[in-house]
């Protein structure tokens, strides 16, 4: 049975110090965190290994931006939950995505990322 300390975490960031940053603290918070710089590497990533949750920048440059690409998990794994972050509030979300305005707290992040997958694996059993 997965609990939630082994959910798969996928991070898409296109800046890369923020991207270490919020990997290296769900590796220590005990997640299995990897990471993309980009929408379109990320979707590769979701269709190669198991992924349970990401968390996606909204502004990134490339053929689509978060946004576009929590749309493209709704359609493809809408059993994905995600994390849209931006520090630009007032965004319309996808159904069933979740918001994180920066600049985030480490306990904010944990948080957002534990309430997700708990969702996730309520709505499973």
């Amino acid at each position: 049975m997965q609990t939630r300390r082994s959910a798969a975490v996928l991070v898409v960031e296109d800046d890369l110090l923020v991207r270490d940053l919020i990997v290296e603290v769900l590796k220590e918070a005990g997640f299995a965190a990897s990471e993309a710089a980009s929408a379109e590497e990320a979707l590769r990533l979701l269709v190669q290994k198991r992924i349970d949750a990401v968390i996606t920048d909204i502004d990134m440059p490339g053929e689509f931006d978060g946004l576009g690409l929590a749309r493209r998990i709704g359609e493809l794994k809408p059993e994905v939950g995600v994390i849209l972050t931006s520090g630009r509030a007032g965004r319309v979300l996808p159904p069933g995505a979740r918001f994180l305005v920066k600049p985030f707290t480490v306990r904010s992040l944990l948080q957002s990322v534990a309430a997700l997958i708990d969702e996730r694996l309520y709505a499973a059993s």
